[in-house]
């Protein structure tokens, strides 16, 4: 039974579980999975991931685009994912330009232990302007 779900841009995301003894929960977000086998009955609280937009800018016509996100919560080992909303938009760019956005570039985030995660995004097309990005960890 699920009892509470924050949808991504409400952070952290949380699920609360309760399960009687015996039962295996898996538990997918993102590139994450969490496996649990219960001994009694027993109430999970997940704190899957912490999320935040950030605005990614190329310029007048770049290859590539960097952006930092202090968070000194962040650990090396942390794990990392990125996403581009089909209905985000820019001062630069609408909800359909960022809809094909990840069709022209490829984003890699790097964490950085207890200072943040560098986010990069590249491209064999020279692109302008600012784009929206998503980024998911948790530690």
């Amino acid at each position: 039974m699920i009892l509470g779900y924050s949808p991504l841009g409400i952070s952290p995301l949380s699920i609360g579980i309760i399960a009687p003894s015996g039962i295996t929960l898996v538990i997918s977000s993102l590139n994450q999975t969490n496996i649990l086998t219960t001994t009694s009955l027993s109430a999970y609280i997940l704190r899957v991931a912490q999320n935040r937009s950030v605005i990614l800018d190329f310029g007048t016509g770049n290859n590539t685009a960097t952006v930092f996100i202090s968070d000194s919560t962040i650990t090396s080992t942390a794990k990392v994912d990125t996403m581009v909303r089909a209905d985000d938009t820019t001062s630069d760019h609408t909800a359909n330009d960022h809809k094909y956005f990840p069709c022209f570039a490829q984003l890699i985030a790097v964490p950085i232990g207890t200072t943040g995660i560098q986010l990069t995004g590249s491209s064999d097309h020279k692109l302008t302007g600012t784009f929206k990005v998503r980024v998911v960890w948790s530690n």
